[in-house]
């Protein structure tokens, strides 16, 4: 026999030998256990998300000019109204004189226009002063006519009979003619007197045309010298709301094009509110129906120290967003440790099970979507296949599991018959 092998089989007993001895001389392996517990158990899903700002803007230019202020920078907190920059017009300070110039033309314009209609209106009295006077006298002008020609009648008759002269007649006729030219004589004398009250009262509506067209040129002059105030006004750039200046584009002196015309009018300032943010998760397509407003939220990341971020889902979008299939929702915090732009992992509870069968997550080992726990049975340790539910890896809902098992959970590295030593959590042994 070769003495290799010899040697080989007396190390291997030696081995053996020596293993026993330590094992012997250790005892049963101490462990903790937990009996199966009823709790809530929640089924959750972990996803990334984006931090943003809770309104976000580019300010731009509202009218074109220079730059003549610009009195915020990157980082800066600005209050809503507040003024960040000021363009200057050159052009603008004679262009206003022009149109002041304008209105005060138009008010004089309006004040001509009234002494206009004063002198018309004085004149249509004038006119109308001797109106009835010679309507009366037309009046009485007919009647004496009237009366001569029954006495030209009578004398006729009488000439007739004998009863009257040649000469009476022809006084009467005569009287007759002059009667008749007395009368045209005072008409025509009316329609003299009614023709300047007629020159009077157009001139007098001429008058009040020129009063309204005084006050439209008035008008005008306002309406455009109030444009170019609020165009004035444009000049000051304000904060639309509380915000932070993201980033400066513009400086002192340069050229600013406004939206008054132009495509593409100047970007002077990105602002970022600074009241709140908006944390956005996206949800899968198969977990939509899961999600509301309410469903509870963790947010953890790289640049959250310390405790998680505890909030709930405000706002569940309408719309599923086509190019990854999944749904927006929004969470609302103004918690300082986050910052827009940052990049997060949101911690969303799906599903709640209540007081259902529980042993601890760190209990369960899985292999190949298999799971077991490990059990003391008889101061064994002994490999039990369950099945899990819920696991909200604190707690984990176990549906074929005895109620009176004692679950080991600190089970790494036990082996099927190994012996253990059962203790309480506090160390005692039980």
């Amino acid at each position: 026999m070769s003495a290799k092998p010899l040697l080989s089989g007396v190390f291997a007993v030696s081995i053996l030998a020596l293993c026993s001895s330590i094992l012997a001389q250790s005892g049963p392996r101490a462990v903790k256990v937990m009996r199966p517990m009823r709790a809530d158990v929640d089924r959750t899903i972990e996803l990334p998300a984006d931090v943003m700002a809770y309104r976000e803007t580019m300010v731009k230019a509202r009218t074109s000019g220079y730059l003549k202020e610009v009195l915020v920078d990157r980082g800066d907190r600005v209050k809503a109204g507040q003024t960040l920059a000021v363009i200057d017009r050159p052009e603008d300070k004679p262009m206003r004189r022009v149109m002041e110039r304008e209105r005060e033309v138009a008010l004089q314009e309006i004040q001509l226009a009234h002494a206009a209609v004063a002198v018309a209106m004085s004149r249509v009295t004038a006119a109308g002063s001797g109106l009835d006077a010679a309507r009366a006298e037309v009046e009485a002008k007919k009647v004496a006519l009237e009366l001569l020609e029954k006495n030209l009648v009578r004398y006729r008759s009488l000439k007739a009979e004998g009863s009257a002269t040649a000469q009476q007649l022809d006084e009467a006729e005569a009287a007759v003619r002059q009667g008749h030219a007395a009368h045209v004589t005072q008409k025509a004398q009316l329609l003299v007197i009614e023709a300047s009250i007629a020159e009077a009262k157009a001139m007098q509506t001429k008058a009040d045309g020129g009063v309204l067209l005084a006050r439209a040129h008035a008008e005008a002059a306002k309406a455009r010298l109030e444009l170019f105030q609020r165009r004035t006004e444009l000049k000051v750039v304000r904060a639309p709301f509380d915000a932070i200046v993201v980033k400066r584009m513009v400086h002192e002196g340069a050229l600013a094009l406004g939206g008054d015309g132009n495509s593409n009018p100047t970007t002077l300032f990105h602002l970022i509110s600074s009241d709140a943010l908006r944390v956005v998760i996206p949800i899968p397509e198969s977990e939509i129906r899961f999600v509301k407003k309410g469903s509870k939220v963790e947010i953890r990341g790289s640049g959250i120290h310390g405790e998680a971020l505890l909030a709930t889902v405000q706002r569940v979008s309408a719309l599923l967003d086509m190019k990854n299939r999944s749904l927006p929702v929004e969470v609302l915090s103004d918690d300082p440790r986050l910052v827009a732009g940052m990049g997060v992992y949101a911690l969303i509870t799906l599903e709640t099970k209540t007081s259902v069968m529980t042993v601890p997550s760190e209990a369960l080992s899985f292999r190949k979507k298999k799971a077991w726990l490990w059990a003391a049975v008889d101061g064994k340790a002994k490999k039990l296949p369950v099945k899990v539910g819920y696991n909200d890896l604190i707690r984990a809902e176990v549906l074929d599991l005895n109620p009176d098992t004692q679950v080991i959970v600190n089970s790494a590295g036990l082996s099927e018959g190994a012996p253990v030593r059962v203790v309480s959590t506090d160390g005692e042994a039980k």
